[in-house]
């Protein structure tokens, strides 16, 4: 297996300018870990059949696809980066036999040898990058996995338990990534997203979750910009007549989605909850049955709490509906704030608030989109 950079990486220390700098400044490529010097150690994404890939051949061979790894340094503090590659062809190493009654697991490592950084003789042996299977310690039930050695990275792991059981591989996968500085990273999910580790965030981190399809950015602030991708919105509707008491703010219970692909309202409730924090455009509309008497009335509420400058109302009309709409609010909304509709009446008695089963074209709607942070 290659190391890249050589001579570079693994110079002679009278050199002008040592390995170890230019070790500290290939580090800085990488998504970093605890300082902009180290880099998170992994496989660097590649095509199918270039990430490292598992093949159990039989009980006694695994066969390693090519890979490209991004292994830190862990001898001394400033010891740098390296990256090994194995892109000549896959590689099969050899599984320990199985015992008769114990159990075993074993470590599967890119790991680079540096004679400067183990402070040994120059040889082809003390300065190279190899592939290697460490074996953990039998154990009649539960075997331990080796330790990690110095100046590696795992891939994966193989289970060796008694004769006659199947012998299984496990390759770490995404779980094992390394990232070029810039180059998107691919989480499962928002909370896959929100648990990468602080030492592996910088500013302009950008992130794909793959069930939203939505694309974020760290920013300055330590906060997640959304770049690309779906925005959260939901358009709610009332479907059946709703009773509105006389001069008695009352909330709307929404029976019908349009659209909430987010599931930002869950059935029958009068909420829209935020999925995450950032700039959202409000807007809602009533109509009421036409009736002569006095005024109607509808205004816009984040967790319960009138949003200034969101209520609207008119002078009841005696020929047709009278429809109410609310101005159209930009607020910061944090995750988990709930937004809803109030509307209001004066007609002296109970009246209904039209919904799609009567009229689709003045029905009672609710509409939250998310528009920045």
């Amino acid at each position: 297996m290659d190391l890249a950079l050589v001579p570079l990486a693994l110079a002679a220390p009278e050199v002008l300018h040592p390995a170890r700098l230019h070790r500290q400044a290939f580090g800085a490529l990488f998504q970093p870990a605890a300082t902009v010097l180290t880099s998170r150690p992994g496989l660097l994404y590649g095509p199918t059949g270039h990430n490292g890939e598992f093949t159990l051949l039989n009980p006694t061979t695994l066969r390693v696809a090519q890979f490209v790894a991004v292994v830190q340094g862990t001898r001394t503090a400033t010891q740098g980066t390296y990256l090994a590659v194995n892109d000549s062809a896959a590689a099969d190493l050899t599984i320990t036999a199985q015992h008769a009654s114990q159990y075993r697991k074993a470590l599967v490592v890119a790991r680079v040898y540096d004679s400067e950084a183990a402070g040994v003789a120059h040889s082809a042996t003390t300065d190279r990058g190899t592939l290697e299977m460490i074996d953990g310690a039998l154990a009649a039930s539960n075997p331990a996995l080796p330790a990690l050695p110095a100046d590696a990275v795992a891939i994966g792991e193989v289970s060796i338990p008694p004769t006659g059981q199947s012998v299984t591989a496990t390759h770490y996968g995404v779980t094992a990534r390394a990232f070029l500085r810039g180059q998107p990273r691919v989480v499962a999910d928002r909370a896959a997203r929100l648990a990468i580790a602080s030492g592996e965030l910088y500013r302009g981190l950008i992130v794909a979750e793959e069930d939203s399809g939505r694309v974020w950015m760290r920013d300055g602030s330590a906060a997640w910009t959304l770049i690309g991708g779906r925005r959260p919105h939901a358009m709610l509707l009332r479907s059946a007549a709703q009773s509105i008491n006389n001069s008695a703010w009352t909330t709307i219970a929404w029976d019908s989605e349009e659209t909430d692909a987010d599931g930002m309202h869950a059935a029958s409730a009068t909420t829209v909850s935020i999925p995450f924090d950032g700039f959202y455009l409000i807007e809602g509309a009533g109509n009421f049955v036409a009736n002569a008497t006095g005024a109607r009335g509808a205004r816009l509420r984040r967790n319960a709490a009138v949003i200034p400058g969101g209520a609207a109302s008119t002078l009841a009309s005696v020929a047709i509906n009278t429809s109410v709409v609310t101005p159209t609010r930009r607020i910061y909304c944090t995750q988990g704030d709930t937004i809803d509709l109030q509307v209001w009446q004066s007609s002296g008695a109970a009246l209904n608030v039209v919904g799609t089963a009567a009229d689709s074209s003045f029905a009672a709607s609710l509409s939250v989109t998310y528009d920045g942070s």
